[in-house]
């Protein structure tokens, strides 16, 4: 379940709400969550900052930070960019990517390259059994003849 869709399924009134006053028309209330993905797709860190704000776990997840943010201020250990980070990027994030580019949590399609090339794999072998049929039979046709 995405952030999407948990902030459509518990608060479904403000998440249609939110896709208003971004100058949205809710066509299906039924999928908030999907609406609410499209909504940052559309309109990137302003539209996920408004979505945050009416998170319902919102309280717990900022008193959870709060506690870490203040340890680093009182002289506790200052994290690099990429130990702070939880992505895999290590602090060299691409200029053309987006800052959201994952935030749905679907993995972006560059990161899965064994899959990428099983498919082109499969496509190729298709493509010469269907080219060798093809030559088999206009072969059968000219020998009939």
């Amino acid at each position: 379940m995405t952030v999407y869709d948990y902030i459509g399924d518990s608060k479904p009134k403000l998440a249609s709400q939110i896709c208003e006053e971004f100058g949205y028309r809710i066509n299906d209330p039924s999928s908030m969550g999907a609406n609410l993905k499209t909504l940052v797709q559309n309109e990137g860190e302003s539209a996920v900052r408004r979505i945050m704000e009416v998170h319902p776990d919102r309280e717990i997840i900022l008193e959870m930070n709060e506690g870490s943010i203040e340890k680093n201020a009182n002289g506790g250990e200052s994290k690099t960019q990429s130990q702070n980070s939880s992505c895999s990027c290590g602090g060299k994030k691409d200029a053309n990517s987006s800052n959201f580019s994952n935030f749905s949590g679907v993995q972006p399609l560059n990161q899965n390259n064994s899959s990428n090339d099983e498919s082109r794999a499969l496509a190729t072998n298709t493509n010469t059994i269907i080219f060798a049929s093809a030559l088999f039979l206009s072969i059968a046709l000219i020998y009939k003849k």
